[in-house]
């Protein structure tokens, strides 16, 4: 387990140093840096089931907010969203959001689960 965290702790720490030429960094970094905040952590110590239920509640929400993108994407067919982003292209930059979230969601999941043990 201490290695999985390590690593993920790792990865988010990359996600966070990747998001510096995003127009919205700032925000992203702060998202990543928190998840990889509390992987870090738990290599050393238990997590308080209290701040993952908080984390996880704040995901949901987030994530439901992008719930319209999503639809839109879908409708559009699926296209691409490795493609660069266009002014003709918005939903690339919005999927690609919700899924950095839903991987959050994800890892928080991952962490509410081991933190039993």
């Amino acid at each position: 387990m201490k290695i999985v965290n390590a690593v993920l702790a790792l990865l988010f720490v990359l996600f966070a140093y990747w998001q510096f030429n995003d127009p919205d960094a700032m925000m992203w970094i702060i998202i990543y840096l928190i998840v990889a905040a509390v992987s870090g952590y738990a290599v050393f110590r238990k997590l308080d089931r209290r701040i993952l239920v908080f984390l996880l509640t704040f995901f949901f929400i987030y994530i439901a907010s992008y719930t319209p993108y999503i639809i839109e994407w879908v409708q559009l067919g699926m296209p691409s969203i490795a493609d660069e982003m266009q002014a003709s292209t918005p939903y690339i930059e919005r999927t690609r959001e919700f899924f950095g979230l839903l991987i959050c969601l994800v890892v928080v999941i991952y962490h509410y689960i081991s933190s039993k043990y």
